[in-house]
């Protein structure tokens, strides 16, 4: 597709193929591989660099899906000042918002975060879009749960389950979303949304390990430790094989809460020290 799109002259293709690829691997592909996929495919555009209607996009993208789950997150601070400006694309700025947003919230800054994620959920909700409103909920989902807003939480939640409709994208991160409800200890939602993830037909990737990790969540708080321990594992393992290091030492820190209703404190202990020693060196004060 490169190829074809530099030797037509429509570069602005070529690098929305490379986007394309992006969002369409994650899940599927670890992060290292996806990585050269794009360094390779840059390469073979080197002449042209990236149109300004697409470029702020690709560079977003390889922070939101590449370098905030590899925990590299200096690396996307130093990308995101460059691509705040209002006046690019919507596809953009949702994009901005999210991982801007996130970061914040993560790092405990309070007043950026409000801003920016109040700022982001009309936006995604209005797009329509599940590939705007679920990276949407993944960060405003946990913000709400922190701040206690569990109305808007509540409410938040069922527009994402209206959208989805049994109909998860394989590639979208819905990892938080399920921490979330299970943070706030709302139960039911995170009974209804699993079991609507679960619903999904050829469920896979990401999907996949949210499905894992919401039975995880769910058995915990209904008190079946063991069961817990076992899909928590499991969606770990899953996230480390894709080299998402920091949504592993996220994972790490509810198995090593069912580890510990388990009774099994010397390994929750080991768990949790392992988490923490990739969360504190990012800042992380609010692990989502």
């Amino acid at each position: 597709m490169l190829d074809a799109a530099a030797e037509a002259g429509e570069y602005e293709e070529g690098y929305r193929a490379i986007i394309n690829f992006i969002w369409s691997a994650c899940g599927y592909l670890p992060v290292e591989r996806i990585e050269l996929g794009v360094s390779e495919a840059r390469r073979r555009l080197a002449d042209v660099p990236p149109p300004r209607s697409i470029g702020p996009y690709l560079e977003v993208s390889v922070a939101m899906w590449l370098l905030v789950p590899s925990a590299r997150w200096t690396e996307a601070d130093a990308v995101l000042p460059d691509y705040g400006d209002r006046g690019l694309a919507m596809s953009t700025q949702l994009s901005h918002l999210t991982v801007a947003g996130g970061l914040a919230f993560r790092r405990g800054e309070a007043h950026e975060s409000k801003q920016l994620l109040e700022e982001l959920r009309p936006l995604a909700l209005a797009s329509g879009e599940p590939q705007r409103i679920i990276p949407m909920a993944g960060v405003v989902l946990p913000w709400l749960a922190r701040t206690g807003e569990l109305e808007e939480l509540r409410s938040l939640t069922n527009e994402i389950l209206a959208v989805a409709d049994r109909q998860w994208p394989a590639v979208l991160d819905a990892v938080p979303i399920v921490r979330a409800l299970a943070a706030a200890r709302e139960t039911e939602l995170l009974g209804r949304t699993t079991e609507s993830i679960r619903e999904t037909p050829d469920l896979a990737a990401n999907a996949k390990t949210a499905l894992l990790t919401g039975e995880g969540l769910l058995a915990l708080l209904q008190g079946r430790a063991g069961e817990a321990v076992e899909q928590l594992e499991l969606a770990i393992e899953r996230e480390r094989q894709l080299g998402r290091t920091y949504p592993a030492a996220c994972l790490e820190l509810n198995l090593a809460e069912a580890l510990e209703a388990a009774g099994r404190t010397d390994a929750s202990k080991e768990v949790r020290a392992r988490a923490e020693s990739v969360l504190e060196p990012l800042g992380c004060v609010n692990p989502f």
